[in-house]
């Protein structure tokens, strides 16, 4: 699907992509997520190929929203906090206020200790928002 691609970003720069479905949106974000292995050329991140990171040092690199977001059972700030099982409670208030959303988990039966699940049934844009603050989680050098 894609062919003779080249972007280079800069920090701080921001790209879009769009176009019809079936035109490599997905197979470009699976290169750069190093979940695809290119068939020529390479995808790098600070110099380094993505499809040869340990995926869990990438994932502490780039941070995903997709569009559906799931969250695992556990509690708001331990999916905020990528299921780290010692969260750390400053990176995680501020990635919840870089992607707007600490007043909307404030506003939570038990703020960032509500346990997700069960009864509690969140909102699309609930969701998405700790989401959001799950790929800002840890300041990646790509979102």
């Amino acid at each position: 699907l894609l062919r003779n691609i080249r972007l280079a970003l800069e920090p701080g720069e921001v790209v879009a992509v769009s176009g019809p479905p079936g035109c490599g949106k997905s197979s470009l974000l699976g290169l750069v997520l190093g979940t695809r292995k290119p068939i020529a050329g390479g995808v790098f991140l600070d110099g380094h190929a993505t499809a040869h990171w340990d995926r869990e040092d990438l994932a502490r690199h780039v941070g995903y929203l997709p569009q559906d977001p799931a969250l695992t059972e556990g509690t708001v700030a331990e999916a905020i906090a990528r299921l780290s099982p010692q969260p750390d409670t400053a990176a995680v208030l501020r990635a919840a206020r870089l992607a707007g959303a600490e007043r909307m988990v404030a506003g939570l039966p038990d703020g960032f200790a509500t346990r997700l699940g069960g009864t509690l049934r969140l909102s699309m844009g609930q969701r998405q928002r700790i989401a959001l603050a799950r790929a800002v989680y840890g300041r990646p050098r790509l979102v």
